[in-house]
């Protein structure tokens, strides 16, 4: 970091870290499927200006290319205006531009990357948030990529009380397709291979989805209740017909157009959690329609009603103990749009004892049961599977020689009934692993294990690997071998691979690292084949 003085005696500060790195792949006896040079690069510079911060976060890569959505990531966040020289005090504003992640809610905008800008405004009690731009970029694609249209949204949260306190907020986002951005027509398009492909476009959407959500604290933030309601107006097709549907009459027209390709869905979700230090309880119910759509969040199992009881105790002394019961109750098909109709009970149990000059112990247990009835008109069959899981895992820290040791034991296992058609596939692993520091510079590192199962891809697998790890010139240069094996018996496919990592403070935050792989692929089934990864990068910071 380095300082500069204002005339205002104010100090100027740029700081941050630059790194870039390039992969080179060889592969002999079988094809590879991606380019043989991918390089990467990122620079995350931070400015302060009279206490004014201002995050830069960038990533390029080799891997960003029309045929596919946006790679790329580029992040400018000022998270609060803090200029005490200039009398400008406001720690309650966020700014974040072209590349954002805003996240109002579960149910209408959650986890996705919106290339705008997003402004959040959280003076005291109220709370106002603004976000718009691009989630996605037109794509004509091929067979081996998404087509896409080009999609926009905005999106605005207002409402009072902090997310983590006593609330009240009120969220919406409207998404839409550029129907024009792609062809709407069945095309030939060459794809990245300069191959022909024949493609049919997608139907470009329209969404709005709005929600109240909120939460109620009490007793010092240790009860807390808390619930969201949306509602989603989805069209399938903004080509099609609007239609005049007297029930959402209600529904401002430049929100949302009812279309012949126009659906109305909800979703609830409510909760509450008990917080007594080393007790909690949480309890939750969600449901959400077979029509309700939002698509900026990830995911959502539509069509579907949960409930969720969890139960963990904590407990403190010469041995530290931890404790979990947790149920869930789940059934999809609720308004009969799906072929299948699932309901799902699971059980789970989890136990962990951590003490201080003795082994750690983790053991756990899970019951799931699935069942779905029989349907003769779409041909399904009657389900009733029972599958019971387990694992534990341990783990010792101790030292030979005022020298770091560990060993770590993992187990896994699943046993699973049909008990319709009396069947049983079961598959278990255990893994044995260890580090053991040697001297001051050398540290060696080993793991090996051993899994089978008896399903359609019966067989067992070996598996393990040794290296060591050197560090020489008081930490500045680190140097890794790791060699590793695979072999499995019912198709003999077996793998070896041989990693060599070198790293390098060559001057004061200037690092340079080198990683070498070799890899031999043998099986009777797939493709044999040799290859080589070389990996160099170079990082710096300031």
């Amino acid at each position: 970091m380095f300082l500069i003085t204002t005339l205002w005696s104010s100090p100027v500060s740029f700081h941050g870290r630059i790194s870039a790195d390039m992969e080179y792949t060889a592969r002999e006896g079988a094809e590879l499927d991606r380019d043989p040079y991918v390089w990467n690069f990122r620079i995350d510079p931070t400015f302060e200006l009279w206490s004014l911060k201002l995050n830069f976060k960038s990533f390029i890569s080799s891997y960003d290319v029309d045929y596919r959505q946006a790679f790329n990531r580029f992040k400018l966040n000022i998270p609060s205006l803090l200029m005490p020289t200039l009398q400008l005090d406001l720690p309650w504003l966020n700014l974040h531009f072209i590349d954002a992640n805003p996240n109002y809610s579960d149910f209408v905008l959650s986890g996705t990357n919106v290339r705008g800008g997003a402004i959040d405004l959280r003076p005291g009690w109220f709370v106002f948030s603004v976000s718009g731009g691009k989630l996605q970029r037109g794509i004509t694609g091929s067979d081996s990529t998404e087509v896409a249209y080009s999609r926009f949204m905005y999106g605005i949260k207002i409402g009072v009380g902090k997310k983590e306190n006593s609330h009240i907020h009120l969220n919406y986002v409207h998404a839409w397709d550029d129907s024009s951005s792609i062809p709407s027509y069945i095309g030939v398009v060459i794809d990245q291979d300069c191959e022909e492909d024949t493609i049919e476009l997608a139907a470009p959407i329209e969404n709005s989805v709005a929600s109240l959500e909120s939460k109620l604290t009490m007793f010092k933030r240790k009860l807390k209740l808390n619930t969201e309601f949306a509602l989603s107006a989805y069209t399938r097709d903004i080509r099609s017909n609007p239609v005049s549907v007297e029930e959402a009459n209600w529904f401002p027209k430049f929100l949302f157009q009812p279309r012949m390709t126009s659906q109305l869905d909800y979703a609830v979700k409510t909760g509450a959690s008990l917080d007594l230090n080393s007790t909690q309880v949480n309890f939750t119910f969600q449901q959400i329609g077979w029509g309700f759509e939002a698509v900026t969040v990830n995911y959502l199992d539509q069509d579907t009603r949960t409930w969720e009881l969890s139960f963990d105790q904590t407990f403190s002394g010469a041995v530290p103990m931890f404790l979990s019961i947790s149920g869930e109750l789940c059934r999809d098909n609720l308004d009969g749009m799906k072929s299948v109709t699932t309901k799902t009970q699971m059980g789970t149990f989890s136990f962990g004892m951590y003490p201080v000059k003795f082994p750690t112990l983790n053991i756990g247990y899970c019951l799931f049961f699935m069942s779905a009835p029989a349907d003769s008109i779409m041909g399904v069959e009657r389900l009733e599977e029972i599958t019971h899981s387990l694992w534990g895992s341990s783990s010792y820290n101790f030292k030979i020689n005022e020298q770091n040791q560990n060993i770590g034991v993992n187990f896994s296992g699943n046993l699973t009934e049909n008990t319709v058609e009396n069947e049983e596939s079961y598959t278990w692993n255990l893994n044995i692993n260890g580090t053991h520091g040697i001297s001051g510079v050398f540290t060696a590192i080993w793991n090996m294990g051993i899994s089978e199962n008896n399903d359609d891809s019966c067989g067992s697998y070996l598996n393990g690997g040794l290296g060591v790890d050197v560090g020489l010139w008081k930490g500045k240069s680190r140097n890794s071998l790791y060699g590793s094996y695979q072999l499995e018996s019912q198709t003999e496919e077996n793998k070896v691979s041989l990693k060599l990592t070198n790293s390098l403070e060559l001057f004061k935050n200037f690092d340079l690292e080198i990683s070498n792989k070799y890899i031999v692929y043998d099986s009777e089934v797939e493709e044999n084949y040799t290859e080589y990864v070389a990996i160099a990068g170079v990082s710096y910071k300031w």
